[in-house]
């Protein structure tokens, strides 16, 4: 039986609303402990922390019919997902927000009221814009009982310095997707459109964060795509994580997970590896030059092409630089040898066992 999150505090925070809005909070609510450090950092995909990753994401909910179906499909296969909830519709149903956590989900912020007319989040002032954060992200961390790391703007804005400069002050993660636009779907189930959606998440890449909608109407295609989506991912040995890369500790693909989190590098970062990775080869040449067993004289005393040296590139005596070279010291064009490849190759992934119903490609 799954252990529900306590709902105490959540009624409390209800009961000091007015007016159908939360009561004003002293400051920025920051994203707490166990959140990774972001410095402004919009994520589209995860960062690479295995092979291949991919988030799943849902946002708008909890909503009472969809979000639990939702969870059927990802309990299901075994897998999680990331939830931005939005903050008045998990104080309307705070027992399925409960749910989603009690199944090892993740939560994150969808602002307290979903602001979309004009230019949404980018037309409000910003203090307008730190309430719907703040507000939100009070009442997630108390329903929930866990950290909520990651911010999404409705209707993906949030590519304004407004939206960037409330994120960083409250240490959340801006978390941008590839969308599926499934909240244009029709009032009923209808397999052109289940494919349509599927077809528009599959093949994103090798670490995409991928949406869905679990709140907002209609959401029945959305949850037959999800089987199909899980299953096209889950059947090329993806590791399903959170937006910023994080395995679920249940997830049957995260073998020997990473230790903590990194984020992708900046460019002053990839230029130092690169730098450091250039000097390791060179030196690297040089030793192995320098440790190279001399030549013995390919045309001893028994005549041409006799004894244990006879001929290019045989024996144990051979040049590796000839036809019969070892692997470790190929030549280029004129003879020239290549730096042997420093970097380790990766460790590939156990494969999950194959789930009919894939979606074709």
């Amino acid at each position: 039986m799954r252990t529900r999150t306590s709902l105490a505090v959540v009624a409390a925070t209800a009961a000091a609303t007015v007016g159908g809005a939360p009561a004003a909070l002293a400051g920025p609510v920051t994203a707490g402990s166990g959140c990774p450090r972001t410095d402004g950092l919009r994520v589209v995909n995860t960062p690479a922390t295995y092979h291949r990753t991919v988030a799943l994401t849902f946002d708008d909910g909890p909503d009472p019919t969809w979000t639990p179906r939702i969870l059927a499909v990802l309990r299901r296969h075994g897998v999680h997902g990331t939830f931005f909830a939005v903050g008045r519709r998990a104080r309307a149903h705070p027992e399925v927000l409960a749910e989603v956590v009690a199944d090892g989900n993740v939560i994150g912020n969808h602002t307290w009221d979903h602001p979309t007319s004009g230019d949404g989040v980018d037309s409000l002032t910003e203090e307008r814009l730190g309430t719907e954060i703040d507000q939100a992200e009070q009442l997630l961390q108390d329903t929930s009982g866990q950290p909520v790391c990651f911010f999404r703007a409705p209707q993906g804005r949030d590519t304004s310095p407004q939206v960037r400069k409330a994120a960083v002050q409250r240490g959340l993660t801006v978390t941008n997707m590839h969308s599926a636009h499934d909240y244009a779907q029709p009032h009923h189930l209808d397999p052109t459109w289940t494919d349509l959606i599927s077809r528009r998440l599959v093949d994103r890449g090798d670490h995409p964060v991928l949406l869905l909608h679990d709140g907002g109407d209609f959401r029945g295609n959305s949850v037959a795509a999800l089987d199909q989506v899980i299953t096209w991912y889950a059947e090329r040995g993806y590791v399903f994580t959170d937006p910023a890369g994080r395995p679920f500790p249940d997830d049957p693909a995260a073998v020997d997970p990473p230790t903590g989190y990194a984020l992708p590098p900046t460019r002053e970062q990839r230029q130092q590896h690169t730098q450091r990775a250039a000097e390791q080869q060179v030196s690297e040449a040089g030793q192995m030059t320098n440790s190279r067993v001399p030549e013995p004289d390919p045309t001893p005393s028994g005549g041409a092409g006799t004894g244990p040296t006879a001929g290019p590139g045989t024996g144990p005596g051979a040049d590796p630089g000839t036809d019969g070279a070892s692997d470790l010291w190929p030549t280029g064009s004129g003879g020239t040898e290549r730096s042997v490849p420093t970097e380790e190759p990766r460790a590939s992934l156990g494969r999950r066992p194959a789930i009919a119903g894939n979606v074709p490609v």
